[in-house]
């Protein structure tokens, strides 16, 4: 048993910028001001990740009947703040299909939805479902992630950090999500963080070398980590980290134009993110 603290605290808030990225598979990310501080008693993060995993096979499996119908329904009833209602659709779910990756994502983000409404109001029942919410994101991500695996991979890492703190978790889960998901932007976004948290800026050149070996050749990925690389350096005091993540991302969408010069999609959203580094102002 641990005491989780002044939860509020461990949130550098322009580090956190969070947005309602797991719209997708259903999770309404709420703002991390409304995150209090708090003190709860919890069990070790993993420790529910850990039995969930070993109740079930890692053989990824299809989807149920009339999946789309009740996506659909969880979604509305996200929105409406439903939360304990699209907990029970997703129990039964995951209940009668065990291997199914969507299913765990979806009830992972429900108990993270459910778990953040209750941190002002019952914080200890809030850190019983922020554990269930990290055992089901956990199970989805050895079962491939699911429709969105850059959802999962992100709810999970953010659960290990923000609302479980657990470094040495979280550098596990960056690690992995690095060897599991090479194809994924936001696993080379993680993996560039945890270096520059551990190595600093001399390390930064060998992890865009990766990330360039890595990602699809397709110009969606490239220019989503590229966009990724301006909001880091956005974040970054540091002048040289700030200057090394700008020109990554301005080199890595010159290359993409330049692969598809006629694309006017993909010019525009180069250009955007040009614009973004533009503003960063660097020296």
């Amino acid at each position: 048993m641990r005491t989780i603290s002044a939860i509020s605290a461990t949130v550098n808030a322009s580090a956190r910028a969070l947005t309602a990225r797991h719209d997708r598979p259903g999770r309404l990310v709420i703002a991390a001001s409304l995150v209090l501080a708090v003190a709860v008693m919890l069990p070790t993060p993993v420790a529910y990740a850990q039995s969930v995993r070993a109740k079930t096979a890692a053989t990824p499996e299809g989807r149920p009947p009339d999946w789309e119908q009740t996506k659909a329904q969880m979604r509305d009833l996200t929105f409406a703040g439903e939360d304990a209602k699209v907990i029970a659709i997703a129990e039964r779910i995951v209940a009668a299909h065990p291997r199914f990756a969507d299913g765990h994502a979806r009830l992972g983000g429900a108990h993270e939805n459910l778990a953040r409404s209750l941190i002002r109001t019952d914080p200890a029942r809030a850190g019983k479902h922020f554990e269930l919410a990290a055992g089901h994101l956990r199970h989805a991500f050895d079962l491939g992630g699911g429709e969105y695996p850059d959802a999962t991979i992100r709810g999970l890492i953010d659960l290990y950090e923000y609302a479980l703190p657990e470094p040495a978790t979280w550098r596990a889960t960056v690690r992995e999500a690095l060897a599991r998901y090479p194809a994924e932007p936001a696993a080379h976004w993680y993996g560039i963080q945890l270096v520059l948290r551990e190595g600093g800026l001399n390390d930064l050149e060998a992890s865009f070398r990766t990330a360039r070996a890595a990602l699809p050749p397709a110009a969606d990925p490239r220019l989503e980590y590229a966009s990724l690389l301006v909001g880091l350096a956005e974040r970054n005091s540091n002048p040289g980290v700030r200057a090394a993540l700008a020109r990554e991302a301005l080199a890595v969408a010159d290359a993409v134009v330049k692969k598809s010069p006629a694309d006017r999609i993909v010019r525009e959203k180069a250009d955007a993110i040009r614009e973004d580094v533009a503003r960063l102002k660097l020296k």
